[in-house]
């Protein structure tokens, strides 16, 4: 979904993840926990498995539908990623391009950094080596990977400084 900021940030777009998507990760989640009471209700302990996994998946899609709780916020200055009222954000100068790409059965956009930027090299090789990018948005929020990964080059290339 796209939403434009509040009047003081005319140049700001600030992005949300899918509501459909989320209700129905939240209807799965629940669904499996259900199974997994009732297994363990008729002494399964197979249930016990299906619980501890699908338990706390469930109270995760809860999070992600309260206000705030995710988005992706683009601004002059860089960009802004919430996912479970954590904030991590990063300056276009950065970052050298965005890409779509596949992590098993998920289409994510993923980040390459610019070469100047110098923080976390151990983490990015981890994931470069997993994933084939240095670091990569939890949410392709509405869009398809590769509309996500060219509408946030065409901000970075409008807004990029060199650092």
């Amino acid at each position: 979904m796209l939403t434009t900021a509040p009047a003081d940030a005319p140049d700001t777009l600030l992005l949300r993840p899918s509501r459909r998507k989320s209700l129905l990760l939240l209807a799965i989640g629940v669904a499996f926990t259900a199974s997994g009471v009732m297994l363990v209700r008729d002494g399964k302990t197979t249930g016990w498995f299906v619980l501890i996994f699908f338990g706390p998946c469930t109270v995760i899609f809860i999070g992600l539908l309260l206000p705030n709780a995710a988005y992706l916020r683009l601004t002059p200055e860089g960009f802004e990623v919430r996912s479970l009222f954590r904030t991590f954000r990063q300056r276009w100068s950065d970052v050298a391009s965005f890409h779509a790409s596949r992590v098993g059965l998920n289409a994510m956009v993923m980040i390459r950094f610019a070469p100047s930027y110098k923080r976390q090299p151990t983490a990015r090789a981890i994931s470069t080596a997993l994933t084939g990018g240095e670091g990569g948005l939890p949410d392709t929020y509405g869009h398809s990977a590769k509309d996500l990964a060219a509408l946030l080059n065409a901000w970075r290339a409008r807004h990029a400084t060199p650092s």
